[in-house]
């Protein structure tokens, strides 16, 4: 039986505001990222990550999670009727799944951390699922 997650009704069109957000946490990584800012790269990597899952099921779906635990979101995203997506799905996971760790380590381990982080993949996926 599938657990049930919470979730809001969004316009469709929307999903455009959600995707503006992603590409400003991705541009405030990258930035970080040239500074040397590490556990604010990897931070932003994830809130890139959250909010460009929010723009792919407002687009699909019209809804977006609208629990506190960001996996919610991750959960919506699976279920969703798209070819390809349990892989990315997993690789959403496994960032948002660092959000934590990154927040609480220490600068030096932060900075080995982040570069674990790849948004290239998902971030190519899910601009082809908005037709961006």
């Amino acid at each position: 039986m599938m657990k049930h997650l919470k979730t809001r009704a969004v316009d469709q069109s929307e999903y455009v505001v959600y995707w503006n957000k992603a590409e400003e946490f991705y541009d405030t990584m990258q930035h970080a990222y040239k500074n040397r800012m590490w556990t604010s790269v990897g931070l932003n990597a994830v809130h890139c990550v959250i909010s460009s899952c929010d723009a792919l099921l407002v687009k699909a779906q019209g809804i977006r999670a609208a629990g506190d635990d960001h996996m919610q979101a991750v959960e919506l995203l699976g279920r969703s009727p798209i070819d390809g997506i349990e892989k990315q799905t997993a690789t959403v996971r496994r960032i948002i799944a660092k959000k934590n760790v990154i927040a609480l380590m220490r600068i030096g381990n932060s900075a080995k951390a982040t570069h674990r982080i790849s948004l290239s993949r998902p971030s190519v996926f899910i601009c082809g699922q908005l037709s961006i």
